[in-house]
């Protein structure tokens, strides 16, 4: 009866622990895990003080975001998934799209601060009155976090277009002299166009 009871709470025990094992494994399954790199120019000297972010896959707000050492250095703790990793300063940039799993726990890049081209037309819109007559001249702004990216003008129909970058959130707005401003917030959606326009009511 004692060897019994012996057996039964050695039983008892060992699921415990593997339940125990079980639940780290599933923890170590979601990460965080290491997405580390360095940041250069085209001339291989490092970049500091660039701004890395990274952003799952088609959304459009960074999960992270950090600034690269003296040596040009990142790191970012992640949970499992699909990352777009951009590098930015002084108007150039570069990116790539890493996915990390747990059989990929750690990840190196190598991001080189290039012009790059710019992507091709994805928003496109027309400006013009309440009485849909168009306002050529109207000046477009395209701003991403309060920062602006892109101007242009309408031309004699009063359209306008952009090429910015896909899976972002800006918020565009036009304006004309005698006119009010307008404006529109808008996420690009990932291989697609977005039309956006602008009704101007006089000022």
């Amino acid at each position: 009866m004692h060897r019994t009871t012996a057996y039964m709470m050695l039983a008892i025990a060992c699921v415990g622990l593997a339940v125990i094992a079980a639940g780290c494994g599933g923890g170590g399954a979601r990460g965080p895990y290491t997405i580390a790199g360095t940041v250069k120019d085209d001339v291989d000297n490092p970049v500091e003080g660039a701004v890395v972010t990274a952003t799952v896959q088609g959304e459009a707000s960074p999960v992270d975001t950090t600034t690269t050492s003296s040596t040009g250095g990142f790191a970012f703790a992640l949970p499992s998934g699909t990352y777009v990793i951009e590098a930015s300063k002084g108007g150039l940039s570069d990116r790539e799209v890493v996915t990390i799993t747990a059989s990929q726990a750690a990840l190196s890049l190598a991001l080189v601060l290039t012009e790059q081209p710019p992507p091709p037309p994805n928003v496109t819109g027309v400006v013009h009155t309440a009485a849909l007559a168009p306002v050529a001249g109207a000046t477009v702004t395209a701003r991403k976090d309060g920062v602006l990216v892109d101007t242009t003008a309408t031309d004699a129909t009063g359209m306008y277009s952009f090429g910015l970058l896909a899976g972002q959130t800006y918020v565009l707005a036009a304006t004309a002299t005698g006119f009010n401003p307008a404006q529109q917030t808008v996420v690009l959606p990932v291989g697609g166009w977005v039309v956006v326009n602008f009704t101007l009511e006089p000022s």
